[in-house]
């Protein structure tokens, strides 16, 4: 009975052991079979798109005429022009005391520069963060490096001291068992002189007082072989004493000094975190998250002030109103009471003409200047018109967007069309206008938001590492017409990435290369 429990339990083993060693093998194989296909950066890149231009899409509407409102705030500079004056599109109107605005732009770029600043600020204290060493989950029990090492110190100086001290209590020169160098012979010569001879009378009786007189005579024969053994005995001593007692205080002198430094060591210790805090593993651990939470905060206050500077500085521009198409002054007035309510002070009728207003993000407005040329393509009739930006609005438009950070700004764009283009309200229109030179990135990497996905606020994308994926973090930029997002760092044109969303596409998965894109829908 005993025998076949064994050989069950046997059985038991091994078919566990199996089980086990063939799951292990079966998971293996999964991550190895079915390989996830990737894809060359360059090829996915839309980068090489004409990202010089902007493209919008929007309605043609009847321009008529070009109405100017002032706020009651405001002050008028300079008039150029009088009511009937004929105008061109272009032609300046009038000039507005921009004092105050050029007030607040000095205070946004003063609050950008703060801005930065605490940017700045922010990364000197995450980089502390990363250089403190935690103290235990229990601070009381917890010994900082410079403590640990006074300690052991401490304990190497108590033991060389100890030892010290126990070498001296061997020193032959304050013991009473040897007798050094002049001793024995100063005894002898007052012990055995005639002086001292013994007297009959002070012994009990005869064989006593013998005695002593027999030993003061031995004494007397051998007194010089005796003198120069205790002599040769004590030098022996002498010698081996010196050499433990010299090692002995060189071992604590070198314990002290190292005890001395240990100490300096944790003053200065001490000196530099007075008024610091302490962490445990897990609060340094939040404590750095919630640094790198506020950095990624601050870096978005500054792109939004960036833009409020910017549109500052286009407010600023626009204090020099200008006529946006051919027409007839029909109204000029700038008096009070005409501003406070509400009414245009500027009224411009147009002789002929058509316009569309475009949302524009705030992301390309300050790409955008008025006068801009546009290029304009019909969709309805398919022809292409010229045109021009004649107005940027200050307010954002109530447009709908799927990025709650971003705003949208009214852009007025003449058409230089007639009705003999067979042209008329309600027709859609796509827009396109260059940006400005400078904003260019020719190395710019723009893919499909659906390669990127986010863990905790961070974007990653899942890249090829020798054969297998690996989870990749990078930083992005903006969004294009909610599809496409730029790649600032992280990622370079010569990686190939997989598509994320795929169950298998896990870390460690095999990957294999893939150079047709149309895999990615099947």
């Amino acid at each position: 009975m005993k025998k076949k429990l064994i050989i069950t339990i046997l059985v038991v083993a091994l078919v566990i052991g199996l089980l086990s060693g063939g799951t292990f093998f079966y998971r293996r194989h999964q991550k190895n079979a079915n390989p996830i296909k990737v894809y060359s950066v360059s090829m996915l890149n839309a980068g090489s798109m004409d990202y010089n231009r902007h493209e919008i899409d929007g309605n043609i509407t009847v321009s008529s005429s070009q109405n100017v409102y002032m706020e009651k705030n405001q002050i008028v500079k300079e008039i150029y022009a009088t009511e009937g004056d004929a105008v061109k599109a272009g032609d300046k109107l009038m000039l507005l005391d921009m004092t105050k605005q050029e007030l607040d732009l000095e205070s946004d770029k003063a609050t950008l520069d703060q801005y930065n600043t605490d940017l700045i600020v922010l990364n000197d204290d995450l980089n502390e963060l990363y250089n403190v060493t935690p103290i235990a989950d229990n601070p009381e029990n917890y010994k900082s490096p410079a403590e640990e090492r006074l300690e052991k110190t401490q304990a190497a100086l108590d033991e060389a001291e100890a030892k010290l001290s126990e070498v001296e209590s061997n020193n032959p020169d304050e013991s009473e068992d040897y007798i050094k160098s002049g001793t024995l012979k100063e005894f002898s010569e007052k012990y055995l002189s005639d002086e001292n001879v013994p007297k009959p009378e002070d012994f009990q009786d005869e064989n006593s007082y013998q005695a002593v007189i027999s030993y003061r005579s031995s004494l007397k024969d051998n007194i010089d072989e005796d003198i120069k053994t205790a002599e040769d005995g004590y030098k022996v001593l002498k010698d081996q004493y010196d050499k433990d007692h010299k090692t002995a205080e060189d071992a604590f002198n070198a314990a002290k000094a190292a005890n001395d430094e240990a100490l300096k060591a944790v003053d200065e210790e001490y000196k530099n975190n007075q008024g610091k805090k302490t962490y445990t593993k897990s609060e340094l651990e939040k404590a750095i998250k919630e640094k790198q939470k506020a950095i990624e905060s601050k870096k978005l206050e500054i792109r939004k002030q960036e833009i409020v500077v910017k549109q500052a500085e286009t407010t600023i521009d626009k204090g020099t109103i200008i006529a946006t198409m051919d027409g007839t002054i029909t109204k000029m007035d700038v008096s009070e009471e005409n501003i406070s309510s509400g009414k245009p002070v500027i009224t411009v009728s147009g002789t002929s003409g058509y316009q569309a207003v475009l949302n524009v993000d705030e992301w390309n407005l300050v790409d955008i200047k008025i006068g801009d040329s546009v290029n304009i393509q019909n969709y309805d009739n398919g022809r292409d018109y010229e045109g021009k930006v004649t107005d940027i609005g200050l307010s954002p438009t109530d447009r709908y967007s799927s990025d709650a950070d971003v705003s949208y700004y009214p852009v007025t764009v003449s058409i230089n069309a007639s009705a003999e283009d067979n042209i008329y309200p309600g027709q859609w229109i796509n827009a396109s206008f260059d940006k400005s030179s400078d904003n260019t990135d020719s190395d710019n990497i723009c893919l499909l938001v659906a390669f990127i996905k986010k863990e905790n606020g961070n974007s990653y994308v899942m890249v090829d590492d020798n054969g297998h994926l690996k989870k990749k973090y990078v930083k992005t930029g903006k969004t294009y017409w909610g599809s496409y997002i730029e790649i600032k760092s992280g990622l370079s044109p010569n990686d190939y990435i997989a598509f994320p969303y795929l169950k298998d596409a896990v870390e460690d998965k095999k990957c294999v290369v893939s150079d047709n894109l149309d895999d990615i829908y099947k």
